[in-house]
Parts: C-alpha cells; structure tokens; sequence
C-alpha cells in the first residue's frame, strides 16, 4: 500500500506536522509506503496559457 501525506500548513513543528509525521509512521509500522509533501516548500506558480 502506498499513503501520500499532503501538508498543507506552513508551520514546520506545528500541530499539523506532528499528527502527519504520527499518522504515517503509524502507516510505515504496518509495512506501508509512505511519502510526505510539504505544499509551502514548494513552488506552485498559476497556470499562464499561451495565445492561440
């Protein structure tokens, strides 16, 4: 099984992070994939569409 955990606050250490870093360590116990994104530490930039 693979778990994607998708925080989306920007506050490393807070509240949010440490109930994700919990859930999927719970979900590693149990033999899962897991992979953790972090939406402030990336860039996400509006999409601009070219003229026809």
């Amino acid at each position: 099984m693979k778990i994607l955990g998708i925080m989306g606050s920007p506050r490393i250490k807070g509240n949010t992070d440490l109930l994700l870093e919990e859930a999927l360590r719970g979900a590693q116990k149990r033999q899962a994939e897991v992979e953790k994104l972090v939406v402030d530490k990336m860039k996400i930039t509006p999409f601009l569409s070219t003229p026809p």
